[in-house]
Parts: structure tokens; sequence; C-alpha cells
């Protein structure tokens, strides 16, 4: 059989296969079978099958043939035959992208279940066992296919391909590709499995067990086990599961070699590793592996000691992080003040208790459904959505919700994982919520906050503290700054002192932006709107850096006026960054201290910046210089030493003002600014609750200063340069769908990084 022709794949001969052709899922599978690790026999289908259908609604004529040879290799493997009713082969039918997408594909399992199968399987397991898994066979293949199960195995088969297909394009699928920007065109491979089962007796039962631990990132195994359970009950959160000592407990030597196979793993990935596994009367099933998804503290944690372990360097630990999980990281490291909890907990104002699946603090407003966490999300509000368990369909609101809590589950079951992935806290398994015990009633809207890391719901909002006491995660932000500076603090682009701007026009684009990004959470335009957004937010930051650079050095150059200046500073500034006195022109003084400052490091713009500071301060009497330059000054250091991040830091700036008023007048980069105008934009954007009406209130001062003023200004408010072509092409996208909805355009102190 020529190569490129296979379209169907058994595990022990796929070695040569790639995650593009076969999936991710399918290469876990691959490789644990060539390490000798108790893998249930199957094969995959390539992503090209997927692509085909969805392209032609057809399948390759070899197909067929490719799949019969494979379900023959798996009736050798197992003893059992496809269809025999004495004797049958059940299989589960699972997708598998070529990237991770948990919890995003359903899979069916039992495949190949009959009437007359029943006897057989009931003197295989007795009749608990049959009528556990006939009930999870229909459910799952009716959810997946959409109609009851045919008697006839083969056309259970086909009719599940298809199925798993067309999951590729359902909505859950393509909201989650889209907010991690997987591209469309990959397509799912499909993996065909005989079943084991955890659901058999007493000594069998399915579980999760992870390398390390996910949540906090210390090193110890970490997991859970639901004996007389299927994978899919501890996954989908579906029960209650035990940790994983209960399962070290019942099964000793199983629990030995999964440790044993889970060490081998993280070795081999050189990453912690989640592992799904069932127990069939006392033997260890391995179902997959993948990297595991975890917090970006647990992320830090482990990337540290790794280093510390010798396994990577310093420079590889750093570069694993995400971007944006950077801003999740410095954020995780706040907590609830501890004495303040404990007034609650005392006060008898905790709802429920639960397990810890994602830790963190956050204080929001009760959401009890995904469409109402998105609808609240919407107005601007932080939002804790409260589940009795999750299923995919509930994903579009936990991307917007702040913290995640649920009745049932474990803390590897669908919604800690993703709480886990996006930086969020996260309580499962907490039970019936308002708890019955404490007496207290919980209505949607409700202010409560969530603990992730003690596994706590409490009514009203518990205050803040600042937490200190992990020591990876500050070695973790040091490395960062040290070795990925593009991470970690703001950017000068001086290039832009070449080039006149308009804080006007640059106002319009930040707020429109933000906004948009806002309200888009959870449609179509999210990926496009985040994107957009960040991209206009860093450009406006870099920019307003090079400005005070320039405008705080032209500032300077007063000190020597009447022995103004001070400080011990003025050596420093004069001799290190060429500052010029007053006898100097503002522009010569301006780009003298810029092409010193053009190539030098971001420490040393720092200290531009944070000896100006003192050197205002100190400044003596006059309507120059002073305090309010030296807030200047400060604004530019937070910046730069990622203090503020890019939103804040413009934002900031916007408001700033030198003792003449705004300060966008010094510098002929910002010289197109119109004032007054500036003025009247900034109160339209506090005031407005929609886009739509943040548009309309800034067409309006558009249009009243073109008509009063006269100035040089498009005669549509969309037309370019008054807002750039990428913001005017996104409102129209969601004009009259998305912009009439509730937004509120946060100032600097709700973006603060710290």
């Amino acid at each position: 059989m020529a190569r490129n022709r296979q379209v169907a794949f058994l595990f022990h001969e796929a070695g040569d296969a790639t995650a593009d052709l076969i999936g991710n899922k399918a290469m876990s599978l691959v490789t644990m079978t060539r390490f000798g690790m108790p893998v249930p026999p199957g094969f995959a289908i390539t992503t090209g099958v997927c692509r085909a259908y969805l392209e032609h609604a057809r399948y390759p004529k070899r197909l067929e043939w490719q799949i019969k040879r494979c379900i023959a290799s798996l009736e050798k493997q197992t003893g059992k035959r496809f269809g025999d009713p004495s004797n049958p082969l059940l299989v589960s039918v699972r997708s598998g992208a070529p990237v991770s997408i948990p919890g995003m594909m359903d899979s069916i399992l039992n495949l190949g279940m009959t009437e007359g199968s029943h006897p057989a399987l009931k003197k295989f397991g007795g009749d608990r066992f049959v009528d556990d898994t006939v009930r999870r066979f229909r459910k799952s293949f009716t959810k997946v296919v959409g109609s009851d199960a045919s008697d006839d195995p083969w056309e259970q088969l086909e009719l599940a391909f298809e199925a798993v297909c067309q999951s590729w394009l359902n909505d859950r699928a393509v909201k989650y590709r889209r907010f991690y920007g997987i591209p469309e065109y990959l397509g799912t491979a499909m993996i065909v499995q005989a079943m084991v089962f955890g659901n058999l007796d007493e000594m069998s039962g399915s579980g999760v067990f992870f390398s390390r631990n996910v949540a906090t990132g210390e090193n110890h195994h970490y997991g859970e086990f639901h004996p007389r359970g299927q994978g899919e009950d501890v996954v989908g959160g579906s029960v209650t599961p035990l940790p994983i000592t209960n399962f070290s407990k019942r099964h000793p030597e199983a629990f030995q070699e999964l440790t044993q196979f889970a060490e081998a793993l993280e070795r081999h990935t050189n990453d912690v590793v989640e592992i799904e596994f069932t127990v069939e009367r006392g033997k260890l099933w391995i179902l997959q592996y993948r990297v595991a998804q975890r917090t970006p503290v647990a992320e830090a944690r482990f990337a540290v000691q790794a280093v510390w372990e010798k396994r990577c360097m310093k420079q590889d630990a750093v570069d694993k992080i995400k971007v944006y999980d950077v801003e999740a990281l410095r954020l995780c490291q706040a907590t609830f003040d501890p004495r303040a909890l404990q007034f609650a907990i005392e006060g008898k104002r905790v709802l429920a208790k639960g397990i810890p699946a994602s830790p963190g603090s956050a204080v929001g407003i009760v959401a009890f459904t995904s469409e109402q966490a998105q609808e609240f999300a919407g107005q601007g509000k932080q939002v804790v959505l409260i589940r009795p368990e999750t299923s995919p369909d509930d994903f579009p609101g936990m991307l917007v919700a702040s913290a995640i809590v649920t009745s049932t589950g474990g803390a590897t079951s669908h919604p800690a994982v993703v709480a886990r992935g996006l930086g969020k806290p996260a309580v499962v398994g907490a039970g019936p919520i308002p708890s019955v015990s404490s007496g207290l009633l919980l209505s949607a809207g409700d202010t409560v906050s969530v603990d992730g890391s003690l596994g706590l719901l409490v009514l009203g909002s518990v205050p803040f503290t600042h937490r200190s006491d992990q020591k990876e995660i500050s070695i973790f932000l040091k490395w960062l700054k040290e070795l990925r500076p593009e991470l970690y603090g703001g950017r000068v682009d001086f290039s832009a002192v070449e080039r006149e701007y308009s804080a006007n026009i640059i106002l319009n684009n930040f707020y429109l932006a933000d906004a948009m990004a806002s309200v888009a959470v959870g449609t179509d335009l999210e990926q496009e709107s985040r994107a957009l957004r960040a991209r206009i937010h860093r450009e406006a930051a870099e920019v307003f850096a090079a400005y005070l650079i320039v405008a705080v050095s032209g500032e300077l150059r007063h000190g020597w006026e009447g022995s103004r200046w001070r400080g011990a500073e003025f050596a420093v500034l004069q001799e290190k960054f060429s500052v010029r006195d007053a006898r100097s022109g503002r522009s010569e003084a301006q780009m003298s201290v810029v092409n010193r400052l053009r190539n030098a490091d971001r420490e040393m713009q720092q200290e531009f910046f944070r000896l100006a500071i003192p050197a205002f301060n100190t400044w003596l009497g006059g309507s120059i210089g002073g305090p309010r330059w030296a807030a200047i000054a400060k604004a530019g250091l937070q910046y730069l030493s990622g203090e503020l991040n890019d939103t804040v830091f413009a934002d900031r700036v916007f408001d700033l003002r030198h003792n003449g008023g705004r300060l966008f007048n010094k510098h002929r980069m910002l010289s197109e600014t119109n004032e007054d105008m500036l003025q009247y934009q900034l109160d339209c954007k506090h005031r407005q609750k929609t886009i739509d009406l943040l548009v309309a209130g800034l067409e309006v001062v558009h249009y009243d200063y073109r008509d009063s003023y006269q100035y040089d200004a498009p005669k549509s408010f969309w037309e370019s340069p008054n807002v750039s072509p990428e913001v005017a092409m996104l409102w129209q996208k969601g004009k009259g769908r998305l912009w009439d909805k509730d937004v509120r355009v946060n100032n600097a102190g709700e973006r603060r990084a710290r």
C-alpha cells in the first residue's frame, strides 16, 4: 500500500505519523503503545478524511476497506468480533484534532451494542453492568448523532464518523478555535478504540492522574478516581470523584504502574502530563495522555522547579509562558485579606465549600447560566458563573466569567480544566447552592466572592491583599523581566518623534477598540476585537512613552533658572542623559535626550524618569516643573517598569496635566491635537453605556468642532484618519447586532496590572 494513500493507521504502525495527520490524541496513543504501556488497541482515521467529507460531503473510496482491515486487527487483539452478539467487540469513537481542544468534541462509547448482544454482556458483567453500558451508549449516540441508534454496528460506525466530522463546525468548537487562534482548515482526526470498562464491577473504575499539582504547581502527584465509573464521569464533571489516594489504597500495584508511566511521560515531554486511565477488574489501562492544562501559577512554579532540577535552562523555562498569561500570573498573586475572609467565615457568610480546582480570588455578581454570564459581562460587570455542572455548551459563559463554581465535579472536570487554562479561580463539587445549612438565599445579580485556593463561595465582597508567599512565582517573574523584557514592561517607539499625531484620533481608536473588545466576548468578533484592541493600545502606549520623554526633557531645561533645582539628580541628568539648560531651545533640549536614550536599554530609560521625579518634586516655585511634572515622569517610569500595562498607561496619559493645562502641546509630534475637543471626547466616553451611544457622542463632538472651527477634518466621523480603517471595519461588522449592548469603558484604576 502506498504510504500517501493510507487514511487509517493502527496505533502500532503509525510511528512515523504526525499530529497534523492523525491528531494529538492519536499521537499520544501511538507514543504510549511504542513505550509498551497498556493501551486498548485501536486505530486513527486521518484529518484529511474529515476535510474531504466537509468539502465534498463524502469520504475517500479507499476508507471503507482500510477501516475493515483495522477492525479485523482489533478483533484479533481482543478475541472479540465486531457485530457478533455472542462475543461483541464494543468500541469508542472520538475526535482528535492536531491541537488540543478539551471538551469541545463529543465521543460515542460502547458503539457496536445491539439488542442481541445483551445476554453476552450480562454474562460478562451482570445486570447492573449491562444496564449502565446500554444507557451510556444510547445517551452518547443520541447526543452526538442526533438520532436513535440502529441495530447494525456498521451503520452505527458510519453515522458516528459523519457526526464527528460535522462536530468540527459546531458552535462551541468554532468559538474555542477562534478564542485560541486555532486555524479552521486543520480538521479533526477520528479514533476508534476497543472499550475497556471501568463500570464493570467493584474492582473497576476510572480516573485522571497528573504528574504534578496543576492547580498550585506543587511537586506531588495529583488526580482523582471514581470507582465503578467511566472516564467521561470524571472528565465531564457529572460526579464528584475521590482523591487519587483512594485509588492508591484500592489498587496499590496499578497505582505504582501509573506513577511510573507518568514519570516516564514527563521525562519524554519535559512537561507536566495529564493521564486518563481505567481499571478493569484490577488491570490498568491508559486511555490517553497530554501536556496538562494548568494555572499560570502552576506554570511558573513548574518552570522554576525544572531549572532547579537541571532539566532545562532559564531561557527555555520562560519561553513557554503565553503572552496573555503574564498579566494573569501577576494577578494570581492577589488573594483575599485573611482577616477579612475569617470574619466572613465567622459571620456565617460561606454559601458553599468545595474542591479548590483553580487557585486565585475573584469578586463578582452571580450568573446561573451561560447566557446570563454573557449578558452581565456585556454590561462590563465581573461575573461568577454558578452551575450544577458544566457541559461544553457552557463554554461561552465560562470565557467571560471571572470565576466558576459548580455543585458537582472534581478538579479534573471540564470547568476545572477550562478555568486553569484561562487562569481563573474555580471551585467544583461544592454541593447544592445556595447551601441549605447556611440558610442564605442567593439570586442572580448578587455579589459573591470566590476563593479558588480554599474552595470557598462567600456571600458579599471580601477585600483583597497582596500575596508574596510563593517563592517560585517571584523568581519566575524576575527571570521573565531579565530574559523576556518585551513581556514585562513597556516599550518606547522613538520613530514616533519624527511623525505627527492627533491625540483626538488616538483617543477615538483607543476607547472604541476597548469597548468593542469588551462587548464582543463570546461572539464571532471576539478574536478580531481582542487582537485589534491589543495592537491599538500597544501602539498608543509606545507613542505616548516617546512623547513623555520628549516633554519631560523640554521641561527639565528650566531647572537652571533662578536656581530652582536643588536636588542631587542634576549632575547625573546632565552628564548621563545630556539634559540641556535654558539657553537651549525646547526642541534642541528634547532631541538631545531623545538621541541619548534612543539606543539605550530599558533600565537606562527608566533611570531617566526615576531621576526626573525627585528633580521636579524639589523644584522651587514658579509655574514650571513641580509636582505635576513629577506625576508625568512617574507615569513614564511606571509604564517602562511594567507597573502599568499598555491600557492603563495610555488611559493615564489622557488624564495627565502640566501646570498650564493638558500635556499635548509640548512637541510637534502631537501638534495636531485639539485640546478643547479632547476634553469633550473624554467627557463623552465617561458618560455613555453602550458603544452606539459612545459613537453617537463622539460623532456630535466631531461635527460640532468641524463646523464651529472649520478645522480640516473628514466630513464623516468614520473617514480615515478620524478613526483607523480597522476600527471602522470592525464597527461595521458588529453594527446593528452587538454595539447597542451596555459596556463600561474602563478607567485606569480598573486596569492596573498589580
